[in-house]
């Protein structure tokens, strides 16, 4: 024999005594027996294979295999404890969750002979092959299963297979994204980054670093001042960024501490909202060349500046999605006549509008109504339009604004163009929180100094580019601001302000103003100057109950002389007034020109001239 054919022949009888063997030996699964713990388990990517487990083939044949191949997995491993699961990873393999949940129902889990077809697991069946006689006992699971995502994939489940996710999973919990400033959670989220400085060699924070990356973290995830965000990979991903900015300081600049700074956490956040910065530093170039028609100084009758939010990522809660979000001005413009059309949407007649807007528009006819047609009906039509917007808007928080120009319109009072609005108004008159409000200062904010800037190159008319001076938030220059401008917010939102540096600078300078209010006729006065002669309306129903109950006399004056309601009665009054004229017209047409109600009707129009001319002449006063 050869030594070729002995080395053959040693072979198959090693691998002869080794098929024999290999019956005897053991396949341990899972090996707790150091461990005192409950196991916790968590799967971060939950395949058939990693999940279920199952019997693996000893060779290309189908079905052949051994009880050394039967493989271990999560489930096994988290049996007595607990596993953690992705909702939204459990369903990427097809047929995964109908398996599992079976193995679930029955309490126990059977090994099956599986095979792997690129990315999808097949049961196999194991008649006509050795796997015939290889049976694995059933494997009892007494473990907790926890399921995390998002809410509208438990409502998902609740739809198309309610009666066994039920009887499966029969706790839901809620986990908030903030709760309130306590210094368990500062230690709990300063634990977990220093474990990741610690793993991925980052450097470590100043004191005043790990406030403000606290602060800004919660700023961007829509947190007051009393509370603090949970969102842990938030705060990760910015320190990561962070990281790498003060990496680059410390190569240029020697001699320093290797710690983040919050110089450095701004720099991140200024490089991360360029990278997607695009629309917005579109929306500062028309706002700049003056495309989009906003006044931002002097005053205007029937015209204010609202305070709306864009989110150009849609509502995405990644990071980059929650700081894309962009504050901007719109220009809403009201114009009032007589008739009986009452207020008129232009959105929702353009059927540009959403279901909110479209209340808060309707609840703006109720306060008028309550305020100056309490025994007669409301005469007038006003037509409110968001001015170049043409796109879908929706939400109430334009609301307030929508009736200060109304009353700017009907009075012919004018409205201070530097001070911007936002906040929705009930029908009592009371202002209510908003969302996004410090996206909407600071757009409002920054608007004013493009403007302010604008205004200065033409003064100067040099030949400089001016094109790309305001590409960043740190060459926008407050210190130009005329200190005339502001915004005025609902006072429950104040608690909600967590305002950039530079913002809070130039309000501690004067050169910019917060204005918190809770009633209408706060921000009234503050946007004309004007008294609003806000009264209580009961005490005087019940002093003045003859007079004030007669629905003929329409010259009753309700609100003090001079004040911003009152050039509103007055106006309306004249309304009322006219609509009975054109009644009067057409009846004396009807009635052959009767004499006696065209007298009666020339009479009225004489007594409307003569009371434009003395209220023109009270508002020229003001």
């Amino acid at each position: 024999m050869t030594n070729k054919g002995l080395l053959s022949a040693l072979a198959l009888l090693k691998g002869s005594r080794k098929d024999k063997l290999y019956e005897l030996e053991i396949n341990i699964l899972v090996d707790n027996s150091e461990s005192s713990k409950m196991p916790i388990i968590k799967e971060l990517n939950p395949t058939y294979k990693n999940l279920l487990g199952g019997i693996d083939k000893v060779s290309s044949n189908l079905g052949e295999t051994n009880h050394m191949n039967i493989k271990s997995s999560s489930l096994i491993k988290a049996n007595g404890g607990f596993l953690i699961l992705n909702c939204k990873d459990l369903l990427n393999e097809h047929g995964l969750w109908q398996e599992f949940k079976k193995v679930l129902l029955q309490g126990y889990y059977q090994p099956k002979i599986r095979s792997q077809i690129g990315s999808i697991s097949l049961v196999l069946d194991n008649s006509g092959t050795n796997a015939d006689n290889l049976q694995p006992e059933p494997i009892p699971l007494d473990s907790k299963i926890i399921l995390v995502g998002e809410e509208q994939l438990y409502y998902l489940f609740q739809r198309y297979d309610a009666d066994d996710f039920n009887k499966i999973f029969k706790i839901k919990a809620h986990f908030e994204t903030q709760t309130f400033i306590d210094p368990s959670i500062i230690l709990s989220s300063l634990a977990a980054l220093c474990n990741i400085i610690e793993n991925e060699n980052l450097l470590h924070f100043t004191r005043d670093g790990v406030i403000y990356l606290l602060e800004q973290i919660s700023r961007i995830t829509g947190c007051n001042q009393n509370k603090i965000s949970t969102r842990i990979p938030l705060l990760i991903d910015l320190a990561r960024e962070a990281n790498y900015f003060a990496q680059n300081r410390l190569k240029t600049i020697k001699n320093q501490d290797n710690l983040i700074n919050s110089n450095d956490i701004q720099q991140a956040i200024f490089a991360a909202e360029s990278r997607i910065g695009l629309i917005r530093d579109r929306i500062r170039e028309i706002l700049r060349d003056g495309t989009i028609l906003i006044d931002v100084n002097g005053s205007r009758v029937g015209q204010i500046n609202a305070l709306t939010v864009l989110s150009p990522l849609g509502y995405s809660q990644s990071f980059t999605g929650l700081i894309s979000k962009i504050g901007k001005p719109a220009k809403i413009t009201a114009a009032a006549s007589a008739g009986r059309g009452g207020i008129i949407d232009i959105e929702r007649e353009a059927k540009l509008s959403g279901s909110t807007q479209v209340k808060g528009v309707l609840i703006l006819t109720g306060w008028l109504r309550s305020r100056f047609a309490r025994n007669l009906p409301l005469s007038l039509s006003v037509s409110l339009s968001f001015e170049q917007s043409y796109g879908y808007i929706d939400g109430d928080s334009a609301s307030a604004a929508e009736l200060f120009v109304i009353l700017s319109s009907l009075s012919g009072l004018p409205i201070k163009q530097s001070i911007a609005v936002t906040g929705s108004v009930n029908q009592i008159g009371e202002i209510q929180p908003i969302g996004g409000v410090n996206e909407k200062i600071e757009g409002f904010f920054i608007t004013c100094i493009l403007k302010q800037q604008e205004k200065d190159h033409q003064m100067n008319q040099n030949n400089q580019n001016n094109q790309n001076s305001n590409d960043s938030n740190e060459e926008l220059d407050w210190t130009k601001l005329s200190g005339e401008q502001g915004v005025i917010i609902p006072i429950q939102n104040v608690k909600d302000l967590i305002l950039r540096t530079e913002v809070i600078e130039a309000v501690k300078a004067k050169k910019f103003h917060i204005y918190a209010i809770s009633k209408i006729e706060e921000g009234i006065e503050i946007l004309t100057g004007v008294k609003s002669g806000a009264i209580d309306l009961q005490n005087f129903e019940q002093n003045n109950d003859n007079n004030y109950n007669s629905n003929s006399n329409l010259n009753i004056e309700i609100y003090p002389k001079g004040t911003v309601l009152w050039f509103v009665e007055q106006r309306l009054n004249q309304l009322a007034k006219f609509n009975i004229s054109n009644n009067n017209n057409n009846s004396a047409i009807d009635n052959n020109n009767n004499s006696k109600e065209v007298l009666i009707t020339n009479n009225i129009k004489n007594e409307i001239d003569f009371e434009n001319e003395q209220l023109q002449k009270m508002i020229a006063k003001l």
